[in-house]
């Protein structure tokens, strides 16, 4: 541990950052931290699910300058099985009242710890959100939140699927009293919707801010892309049909028992399709035995229950690809205008310009600042 503050003195937020042997990235992440305007006490918690040498010398390389900052750092170390184990890690180390979780491939912006800490004090919210943005196409994913600076957002709409997509933001671990909640099913490869799921049911009040709070990489390599040439892996397929059952087996009551059929149909849609692929007859005749039983065979398209449905679906496939590589073109020109650096500097900008005004003022005056220099709000 580094820092300019005692041990024993608990920081008011914890912002656990796991990593895998992408010590360039991680640099970049923690640079970002320490970027941060004005920020509440606040302590970084870095966990190392592969350990290694060039990891760890980053690391010690950021502490120089965590007490300039007026925070502490910390690095633990242990071979994990994926994502959510090497959270648990972090967040097993975790002190601080608040907590985020910053990807190492991600980038929080200058303001996000100060504005989220804020809407805390000012709502009594237990969890605060905002929207992320791509840094491959300069827009966000969130859909269902309308354009008000500041909104509850209701657990019913988030377990349906109303409203969704890549936020970031700080939850209150110290209103958490089931200890079960404060980690991520260690089973799962990535758990964190059914965690946060879970989180926001038993705390209730969750607060929308309509501003952008972090970048998230998206590379045009990444296998999360169809575009990718990691999009049509075996593994791929049989990891995102494994979170779609377990997704199912930790809140499919829930599920049935707040109406979301739209939800649920769509889930088992999606596992049947997968399934089907990766030729796991006993799985696809599984949820396909479900979708009848949950009445969802009315919105499933008949070419899906078709023997040439391989076929088929890989077509359907290959066409959203060449879809895509023109949005790629178009992402490509957009990022020669506006670089991750742009981005951050113009951030802190429009926060010091608004930063004067009532919380409700401030985040409006940000987001309208951030759409004026290119950013895509929800």
């Amino acid at each position: 541990m580094w820092g300019n503050r005692g041990y024993n003195v608990p920081p008011l937020v914890t912002v656990v950052v796991p990593t895998c042997n992408r010590p360039l990235l991680l640099r970049r992440a923690l640079y970002s931290l320490l970027l941060q305007i004005d920020p509440p006490s606040f302590e970084i918690v870095v966990a190392d699910g592969c350990p290694s040498p060039k990891t760890k010398a980053v690391v010690e390389d950021i502490a120089r300058h965590v007490e300039k900052r007026g925070a502490e750092i910390t690095y633990v170390a242990r071979k994990t099985r994926g994502p959510s184990q090497t959270k648990n890690l972090g967040l097993e180390h975790a002190r601080g009242k608040l907590i985020g979780i910053l990807d190492d491939d991600n980038i929080l912006l200058p303001y996000a710890l100060t504005l989220a800490t804020r809407v805390i004090d000012e709502t009594g919210a237990n969890i605060v959100v905002g929207y992320t943005v791509s840094t491959l196409t300069y827009s966000t994913k969130v859909f269902g939140v309308s354009d008000s600076p500041l909104q509850l957002l209701r657990y019913e709409d988030y377990l349906c699927g109303r409203v969704g997509g890549e936020f970031w933001g700080l939850i209150n671990y110290s209103a958490i009293s089931n200890n079960d909640l404060k980690f991520f099913p260690h089973s799962l490869f990535a758990a964190e919707k059914i965690l946060y799921v879970q989180q926001w049911r038993m705390l209730k009040k969750v607060v929308y801010m309509h501003v952008p709070l972090e970048l998230y990489e998206e590379r045009t390599s990444s296998v999360t892309r169809p575009d990718s040439k990691g999009a049509l892996n075996p593994r791929r397929f049989a990891l995102i049909a494994l979170d779609y059952i377990n997704y199912l087996k930790f809140l499919g009551s829930e599920l049935k028992n707040a109406r979301c059929y739209d939800q649920l149909c769509t889930i088992l849609r999606r596992l049947y399709t997968l399934t089907k692929l990766l030729g796991v007859r006993e799985g696809a005749s599984t949820a396909l035995h479900l979708m009848l039983h949950e009445k969802c065979y009315r919105s499933i398209p008949l070419s899906l229950i078709s023997s040439n449905l391989k076929i088929k679906t890989f077509l359907t496939r290959v066409q959203s690809i060449l879809q895509m590589y023109k949005s790629v073109k178009k992402a490509k020109n957009i990022k020669e205008n506006l670089t991750v650096t742009k981005i951050i500097h113009m951030s802190k900008k429009c926060y010091m310009d608004c930063k004067n005004n009532n919380i409700v003022t401030l985040i409006k005056c940000v987001n309208m600042c951030m759409k004026k220099q290119g950013i895509k709000a929800p």
